[in-house]
């Protein structure tokens, strides 16, 4: 299998030359244990609870994960960007056929009924919009917007004209309430220029299907 055979080579070989990591076990729970997370707030005490190391180390070992470019962190919105970089990330990976794997999510008829199904669509959305300002020569400035009340917009893109809002649903039909956080956001917000729903669904109005981004 593909994605064995990286993941083995990646952890045997590269881990153990950058890191010098010489409990692997611990690192193989951790990789999984974020894999189980993608599309939550990285919290790396939490992590390091249920891994059976330190929160230095997990902090240390998700640092080689982004310089290696296996996960990336999506930061909060702030209008304070001082606070962007210091409130928790979520974090994603790169490649969601790397994380099916650590899932242990083997075809796409057990990914159809995942409980993680929703995340690994976010991510694969997310995804995908980064590599879309990448190929029009952008750098990505993509956020993600919670408020207390606990009201959340999946992606924040910011440009030099305003604020795209994006919602990720992964239903194959987009119902009307998937508008209630954009639009409670444009009015907390005044430089809102666009908002769009991506789903998995083929009609397309308002909302835009993933193969579409």
């Amino acid at each position: 299998m593909y994605y064995r055979g990286y993941y083995n080579t990646y952890v045997e070989r590269d881990l153990r030359d950058l890191l010098q990591i010489k409990n692997l076990m611990a690192f193989d729970t951790f990789i999984r244990l974020l894999a189980s997370r993608i599309g939550s707030e990285f919290n790396a005490s939490a992590i390091a609870r249920e891994a059976g190391v330190s929160s230095v180390t997990i902090k240390e070992w998700m640092s080689i994960l982004m310089t290696s470019y296996v996960a990336f962190p999506l930061m909060p919105y702030y209008k304070n960007f001082s606070k962007r970089l210091t409130k928790m990330p979520k974090v994603y990976f790169y490649d969601t056929g790397l994380a099916c794997f650590l899932l242990g999510i083997k075809n796409e008829e057990m990914l159809k009924n995942h409980q993680m199904r929703g995340p690994l669509f976010e991510n694969l959305a997310i995804c995908e919009l980064l590599k879309r300002n990448y190929n029009e020569g952008r750098d990505p400035r993509l956020f993600f917007y919670r408020e207390k009340s606990g009201a959340e917009v999946d992606v924040v893109s910011e440009d030099g004209m305003g604020l795209h809002l994006y919602e990720i649903k992964s239903g194959k039909t987009v119902r009307p309430e998937a508008y209630d956080n954009i639009n409670v956001l444009k009015r907390t917000l005044s430089n809102v220029q666009a908002s769009t729903i991506i789903y998995d669904g083929e009609t397309l109005g308002s909302a835009i299907n993933i193969r579409d981004i």
